[in-house]
């Protein structure tokens, strides 16, 4: 009986899974789903990102990085409500660091607030800026360190208000950390 039940939610992950594909590919047709590759100048190292913009269903994240959604580095989903995750995916012992990210997210948005409640800006001390977890001025961010995640709100936390910044300032910042890190490292074959 145990095996059965087993069976019955492997099935029903993998049909859930299969919801998620179509959506993705869904949302390449329209437009909602965008991939970009950015190249180290020697093309020995490629970091693709998926830039995901109106899905709910984040499993769609997980189709980006499966082999069925092109293997990509970096996911950026935005939901209908404008909330924003971005994940990383491992690549045998490489996964992209997104400590530069979170930094800069958390200064744009801790300007972004002063700009909204017309007061100056916060000064984020810089050790504070790569912490795991939220920092005050910038408590929209949430940097999960262990898997290079980087949380706005989400069906746990709904309490968490939806960033300031609209998604092509996050996408602006995602790829500049990723164009740096390849100008650095990228022509490294690690």
């Amino acid at each position: 009986m145990w095996a059965a039940d087993a069976l019955k939610v492997m099935i029903t992950k993998q049909k859930a899974f299969n919801r998620a594909v179509s959506r993705f590919y869904a949302g390449k047709a329209s437009g909602d789903v965008k991939i970009v590759v950015r190249s180290s100048k020697n093309k020995q190292r490629k970091i693709k990102i998926a830039i995901i913009n109106g899905i709910d269903d984040v499993q769609v994240s997980s189709v980006a990085m499966s082999n069925r959604g092109g293997l990509c580095d970096i996911v950026l989903l935005r939901n209908t409500l404008g909330y924003t995750i971005i994940q990383t995916r491992r690549n045998g012992t490489f996964r992209f660091n997104l400590g530069n990210v979170i930094r800069n997210l958390r200064i744009r948005e801790a300007r972004a607030i002063a700009v909204e409640n017309e007061n100056e800006p916060v000064i984020i001390p810089d050790d504070l800026l790569y912490v795991e977890g939220t920092v005050s001025a910038a408590e929209a961010w949430y940097y999960h360190k262990p898997v290079e995640s980087i949380l706005n709100g989400s069906s746990t936390h709904p309490d968490v208000k939806k960033t300031l910044l609209s998604l092509p300032a996050v996408s602006r910042i995602l790829t500049e950390a990723v164009e740096y890190y390849l100008s650095r490292y990228g022509n490294n074959k690690k």
